[in-house]
């Protein structure tokens, strides 16, 4: 879900650029 991955982000700008890909951060996959 876009609004759970936009809460990933905050806090986060480093694993940021891993999400986009496929819209899946997979640092926390």
């Amino acid at each position: 879900d876009r609004e759970n991955n936009a809460h990933l982000k905050v806090g986060k700008p480093q694993m940021r650029k891993i999400t986009g890909k496929n819209g899946v951060d997979e640092s926390i996959t």
